[in-house]
């Protein structure tokens, strides 16, 4: 985008295809020389689509449906309502009913949609590389860009940065202790995984013991005319979102079909993460928001999206959530905090703790107003509290009965 604010055409990864599926040319072109009114499949980058393992609710159709959003909301940080999920194919290595859910932002589609009609472009349907399901049991990698590409059909698939190669040795460690019928990749991904073996250590030398010199992914065996026929978002879905992605009005993908048959050729656009948009570095972040959890929140299972969790505890931390253990001692300590920020500051010299009490002296004397305005607080926070005398009768003292509500 920051192409086009700078009134210069993105450039786009591009491959044009016979009808069943065959490549016919590719190459690198700008987005307004593209074939015109020719169907095409929009290939978003892997960094801007969310691959993610779910165990879907026993629901069908449309309820199935409008429940995938909030499926998925703990595992994100924007609103439900802001993405567009569909259901995959099982996983079967997962648990039992587990699916492969894609979640891309309805932003980030109508962007797309967007761009490539301002350069009288068809779009047929919006999807990613990694959706391309592999034959069999068998592991495929591949380079898209930047990106190594990893689908195995036992987890969701991968796009690591080889930009980053210590992260890309830790996770392809990680996922290549899964494969156990060997790894298919071209030859230019062995090369360039070869020219990385020193950065990529122990995953370098599982790779070799999976790759055999016969086992050579052809670039053909990469069938993107299979994402045509199930794109992640398709007319359908491009119509009830309000976007008339065809500038011919056909609205199914029959329709689209046969214009790319009269044609001899399918347009297929790879959208570059430089030409469009700058991609988010989420794999990079994994690791260090994982070490970030570990130290907030430690002996806490990390059951979801580590920043999410971190976030959501700030919260409740903050403002008391109806989840709060209001019986808790850090509850009570919390909301009586909350309740003294008037306090003159570094007053309070002690505090004590009995079953059932709290006990917080203070050195300076507390103003009438002040100690009134805590008590209605804490009072409006069901918590039983009063002001005496500390022992001596030189400070003041705010008993709190924990655990005692009025």
């Amino acid at each position: 985008m920051a192409l086009e604010d700078a009134g210069r055409v993105p450039q786009v990864r591009y491959e044009l295809c016979g009808p069943l599926g065959h490549r016919l040319s590719a190459g690198t072109e700008n987005l307004n020389r593209l074939p015109k009114d020719t169907p095409c499949l929009v290939l978003l980058p892997s960094s801007e689509v969310s691959l993610l393992a779910v165990v879907p609710p026993k629901l069908s159709g449309k309820k199935l449906k409008d429940a995938l959003p909030f499926l998925v909301e703990p595992l994100l940080l924007n609103e439900p309502e802001e993405n567009f999920v569909s259901l995959w194919p099982a996983l079967p290595s997962g648990a039992e009913g587990e699916q492969l859910a894609a979640v891309v932002s309805k932003i980030r589609i109508r962007s797309v949609v967007a761009l490539c009609r301002q350069h009288g472009l068809t779009v047929a349907g919006i999807s990613t590389e990694a959706l391309i399901q592999p034959a069999d049991s068998a592991t495929w990698m591949w380079l898209s860009g930047r990106h190594l590409m990893l689908v195995d059909g036992k987890k969701p698939p991968l796009a690591l940065d080889l930009d980053q190669p210590s992260l890309v040795s830790a996770l392809l460690q990680k996922r290549l202790a899964l494969a156990t019928f060997g790894v298919w990749m071209p030859e230019e991904c062995k090369r360039k995984l070869d020219s990385l073996k020193d950065e990529l250590g122990a995953a370098a030398v599982r790779l070799d013991e999976l790759n055999s010199p016969g086992r050579s992914l052809k670039l053909e065996q990469l069938n993107y005319t299979s994402l045509l026929k199930r794109p992640l978002v398709g007319q359908d879905d491009l119509r009830k979102m309000g976007l008339k992605a065809n500038a011919n009005g056909a609205s199914s993908l029959g329709t689209l079909i046969a214009p790319a048959l009269i044609f001899s050729a399918i347009g297929l656009i790879g959208l570059n993460v430089w030409a469009l948009k700058v991609s988010s570095q989420e794999q990079a972040l994994e690791e260090g928001m994982a070490k970030t959890y570990s130290q907030s929140l430690p002996n806490t299972p990390m059951v979801a999206d580590p920043l999410l969790l971190i976030e959501r505890e700030m919260k409740s931390i903050s403002s008391g959530s109806q989840n709060t253990n209001s019986d808790g001692v850090s509850y009570v300590l919390h909301e009586v905090g909350l309740a003294l920020e008037s306090a003159p500051f570094n007053s309070m010299q002690d505090i004590q703790y009995e079953p059932g009490k709290l006990v917080l002296k203070f050195g300076a004397n507390i103003e009438e107003r002040n100690r009134s305005e805590s008590i209605q607080r804490l009072k409006a926070k069901n918590i039983v509290a009063r002001w005496n005398k500390a022992e001596g009768g030189q400070a003041t003292a705010l008993e709190v009965d924990w655990g005692i509500k009025k």
